[in-house]
Formats: C-alpha cells, structure tokens, sequence
C-alpha cells in the first residue's frame, strides 16, 4: 500500500483526532505568520516618520491618511495602534483621547478614532476652518511676491480641498469673496472690479 502523504489533506473517514491536529497545526501556522509580520511591521515602525496631529482640522485629513498607511492598515495588535495613536497626537487632540487609554485595547483604539472624526473630522468644521483662513488675515502688498504667492496657494488648496468635501459652493457667497478681495494690493482690487463688472454685463453673477 501507498504510506498516506504527511503534508496531504486529511480525509472525512479519518479519526476527529487525526483532523483536529491537521487544524491546529494550520492554525499554529497561521499565528506564526502573523507573529512574524507584526513584527516586521514593529521594527519598520521604529524608523519611520509618522505624522503628528494637534488638533488643526485643515490637517484632519492629511494625518488620517498618513497613519493610515504606516499603522491604521497594518496587522499590529489594537493596543499597539491606540497607543501610537495617543502618541502622534498632541495638545487638543490629545486630551480628547486621554480618556480611551483606560478602556479595553480594541474598544478604546476605535472609540479614540471616533472622538477625533467628530471633533475634528467634520466636514462642515474643515470648510469654516478652511474660509476663515482665506477671508481672514492681513492686506498684502504689491511688492510682497512670496506673500502673494502664499495667499495663491492657501486659495488654490481650500478650493480643492471644498470640492473634494462637496463643499465648494460655500466660497461663492458675495460676502467670502469680498473679504478675500480685500486682502489683495489695490491694483489687484482694481483689475477684480473690472472683471466683476463685465460678468455683470452678461447678466451673471460674479
């Protein structure tokens, strides 16, 4: 007779004992892998450069993101991700997680991920963070090429940022643009209210 293969499957005419050990074996496997990779993950954690969080909404996002990415998404245990959690976060951010820290691993990893979506994560909050920054601040000089510059790409990342919220009808209202055409040299303001005046005259709003 043909000695049955030891890696083979075993059949449903075979003891329990015999499957059952099959199981736990593959079961023994199955935990060693895991073991292994967690502590890849681990040791690749220790040099790599992860994102800080302090409370800014206009930065919710990018932190999400980036945690994410290096633990979020990786197999280290609940406790590991809620503690590095608590440490990438800071100031405001930080003590709204505090109280996570004494609950169970699984539970308080989840619930600090909650407090920070809806303390931080909303997206009405993002879009108001987001039109403050760009209608508030000081006027900018005509020869202040890198304020300018700045001002540009502040605009040009709220506009993206609203659109992607769905949000981006919110920086049209008379009184946002206004505020922000305020901010700009008086040369700027002159060409702007030029431009507004011929959308007038095709019976559109500016």
């Amino acid at each position: 007779t043909i000695p049955y293969p030891v890696h083979a499957t075993p059949s449903k005419s075979e003891p329990d004992e015999v499957r059952g050990s099959y199981a736990h074996q593959a079961a023994s496997h199955t935990d060693i892998q895991l073991q292994n990779q967690r502590l890849i993950e681990a040791v690749s954690l220790r040099n790599a450069e992860i994102m800080k969080f302090n409370g800014d909404p206009l930065h919710y996002f990018e932190f999400v993101r980036s945690f994410d990415n290096l633990i979020g998404g990786s197999t280290l245990d609940d406790g590991t991700k809620l503690m590095k959690l608590y440490q990438c976060c800071e100031g405001e951010a930080k003590g709204i997680i505090q109280c996570c820290m004494v609950m169970e691993p699984q539970l308080g990893y989840h619930r600090a991920r909650e407090l920070l979506r809806e303390r931080f994560g909303n997206r009405h909050k993002i879009c108001e963070t987001w039109i403050k920054k760009v209608t508030n601040g000081p006027g900018l000089r005509g020869n202040d090429k890198k304020g300018m510059q700045r001002f540009a790409d502040e605009l040009k990342v709220c506009n993206e940022t609203l659109q992607a919220l769905n949000m981006h009808t919110e920086m049209s209202s008379q009184q946002h643009l206004v505020k922000i055409i305020e901010r700009l040299p008086y040369h700027l303001k002159s060409r702007w209210l030029k431009w507004v005046k011929d959308i007038r005259h095709q019976g559109r709003s500016p």
